[in-house]
């Protein structure tokens, strides 16, 4: 009688599908998973998202720049973006840009990151002519000169970003002139902002949630506001 023993293979782990990213850069193909695979820095805008359908995942890794992360595209709104698991740091300069900015997107997403400013005039997220943005489950935080009238700080700043959602963020912001969590700088409707924590402080003036003009239909419900 012939015995055959059947020897043991492990089963080798999955290659990530996606395009690996390990320098700074445009995302310029659409359709398309990117991740990171080390720690980025740049002394100008690092990543910058110009196509449809774009993920970005930086598996905790940190990008260190002037502008983090900055979804645009000059000739058309960019569609369907997400970024999620990253770490953002600002490099030190006089005036900050914001960390990562949403610019003429539609159904962008924000989701599970950390975004650390420490500048003149700071702010965490930029959300401009961006409708249906998901900003959920990351910490912002901001620190804008503390000096008296030295400088505003905000966690998030929107302009005509209807149908957003931000959902349990934790947010925290210091500033000299004034700290504002989420500000609307107007025309925005019909935002949910839902299970955050917002942490503001100021010399002159603080807001948790600060609504524009022209803004309405927000649904605030289950915020913690200190």
């Amino acid at each position: 009688t012939l015995t055959f023993t059947t020897p043991h293979f492990k089963k080798a782990k999955p290659a990530k599908s996606g395009t690996s990213v390990s320098a700074c850069r445009d995302l310029n193909i659409g359709y398309r998973n990117y991740y990171l695979t080390k720690s980025l820095t740049s002394g100008g805008t690092c990543i910058t998202i110009s196509a449809h359908n774009v993920t970005l995942d930086c598996q905790g890794y940190t990008i260190t720049a002037n502008k983090n992360i900055l979804v645009k595209n000059r000739y058309q709104a960019v569609k369907n973006p997400i970024v999620k698991n990253c770490t953002t740091v600002q490099r030190q300069q006089q005036f900050a840009s914001p960390a990562i900015t949403f610019y003429n997107t539609n159904k962008g997403q924000l989701i599970n990151s950390r975004i650390l400013v420490t500048q003149y005039g700071a702010v965490g997220v930029e959300a401009r002519m961006s409708p249906s943005l998901l900003i959920e489950n990351n910490t912002i935080n901001v620190t804008s000169s503390t000096a008296a009238g030295a400088g505003y700080g905000f966690g998030i700043e929107m302009y005509r970003a209807p149908s957003a959602k931000i959902l349990k963020n934790t947010i925290n912001v210091s500033a000299g002139k004034g700290g504002y969590g989420i500000y609307d700088s107007g025309m925005t409707s019909n935002v949910t902002i839902e299970n955050n924590t917002i942490i503001v402080s100021g010399l002159i003036s603080v807001s948790g949630i600060s609504l524009g003009s022209k803004s309405s239909g927000y649904n605030i419900t289950g915020n913690n506001i200190t």
